[in-house]
């Protein structure tokens, strides 16, 4: 990863290819020239003696295939186990019958030292093939008219350089693939991350609407059934009553629509789009004085300032939920609405109606939904109630 974030998924090493399998062509190039130089060598040194000639070409042709069909294939799957050891044991035993016929195959060995520890997994078990491999080279010295002497220097010395070269191939090939493992986990793990991600959007956003459909259709349903239920029990007798109940209702149905209109198009709440907070706060008295009879009074103290979009709706949704409970509930004369701009942002909403005792209501959805707005606002809520006493709600944004 980045320090800005995740690294960019055109920059993430596909997991499933590590060092050594991206320098595959290099090692096989490698050991292709490796054996085109040593066959013409070998073919030139032995010029004239047609027999060693052919058994030049014939055990030249023996190693090509050996390395096409299986070193070749092996280099290109997953490294390690019993078949790469074959192909080793098979190397070095060709490498032998090449030696004998000519000193030229010694340039094999550019190719083969590298080869014992690319295809062994196990780097005690390279050492050993390396070492099996230097006494074929130390043998084919002697073969060819050296001393012991040399043979065994120049032998060892092969051996060390090798198993230096060879120690730090394998170290740096381990890495690569400890590295490719780390980033398969990263990857799972990204993917992981994401999706956790994109659920809890999904369920944030869930609850949000949740939240904004009970505030907003629910109550507004609900304000709308009383109203046509209180027309209906006017009909035939009290008929102008009636009609002034049927027109609250359809502009009540006429602000559910407006509502319903903005959460589609997810803009703010249509009575902050509409005017100030505070102006906002007394459409929504008025209506509900209008709808229930009761006398809703909006005080507003302190010196006004900005609040952020999200602190509004959480304070308007607040007073909404507050009054459909007075409407619903609280059976009151008189409620008060008092919004104060101190050290803190303060709504109150207090009526004289028959309280409650919290300790015997359940927890309803408007009160989780106005509390999780404030969370979301870093505000808090209170509410205070005793049976009749009447009930206070009181919310505070920092």
């Amino acid at each position: 990863m980045t320090a800005g974030g995740p690294m960019p998924a055109d920059r993430v090493p596909r997991s499933s290819e590590h060092a050594w399998e991206r320098s595959v062509g290099l090692w096989t190039l490698t050991t292709w020239v490796c054996i085109g130089l040593a066959t013409a060598l070998a073919v030139v040194e032995s010029w004239g003696d047609w027999r060693r000639m052919v058994a030049v070409l014939l055990v030249s042709a023996a190693f090509t295939a050996w390395f096409a069909t299986v070193g070749l294939s092996y280099l290109r799957g997953r490294r390690g186990g019993r078949a790469g050891l074959v192909f080793v044991v098979g190397m070095i035993a060709l490498q032998a019958v090449a030696l004998a016929l000519s000193p030229a195959f010694f340039l094999l060995s550019f190719a083969t030292y590298a080869l014992c520890f690319v295809m062994i997994e196990r780097l005690t078990m390279a050492l050993v093939a390396v070492g099996a491999l230097s006494a074929v080279v130390a043998f084919s010295i002697l073969w060819w008219d050296g001393t012991a002497e040399t043979a065994l220097i120049q032998g060892f010395i092969v051996f060390a350089s090798a198993s230096v070269l060879g120690t730090f191939i394998s170290r740096i090939i381990n890495e690569s693939q400890e590295r490719a493992d780390l980033i398969t986990t990263l990857e799972a793990t990204r993917e992981q991350l994401a999706t956790a991600n994109r659920e809890a959007g999904v369920a944030a956003e869930r609850a949000r609407l949740a939240s904004e459909i009970h505030d907003t259709l629910a109550q507004g349903f609900t304000s709308l059934l009383a109203l046509v239920r209180a027309a209906q029990g006017r009909i035939g007798t009290d008929d102008e009553e009636a009609i002034r109940l049927l027109r609250l209702a359809e502009s009540s149905a006429a602000e559910n629509l407006e509502e319903a209109r903005g959460l589609v198009a997810a803009l703010q709440p249509v009575p902050l789009r509409a005017a100030p907070l505070d102006d906002a706060l007394r459409r929504i008295a008025a209506s509900t004085g209008e709808q229930t009879g009761i006398e809703v009074t909006v005080e507003t103290t302190g010196t006004l300032r900005a609040l952020s979009p999200r602190e509004e709706v959480a304070l308007l949704r607040a007073a909404q939920e507050a009054l459909a409970n007075v409407r619903r509930h609280s059976r009151a004369g008189h409620a008060t609405l008092r919004l104060d701009y101190g050290d803190t942002v303060t709504l109150t909403v207090t009526d004289d109606g028959c309280g409650f005792d919290p300790g015997d209501v359940v927890e309803g959805f408007g009160l989780r939904g106005m509390q999780s707005r404030l969370d979301a606002a870093g505000g808090k809520v209170a509410v205070v109630s005793s049976p009749g006493a009447g009930t206070t709600v009181r919310v505070t944004l920092p």
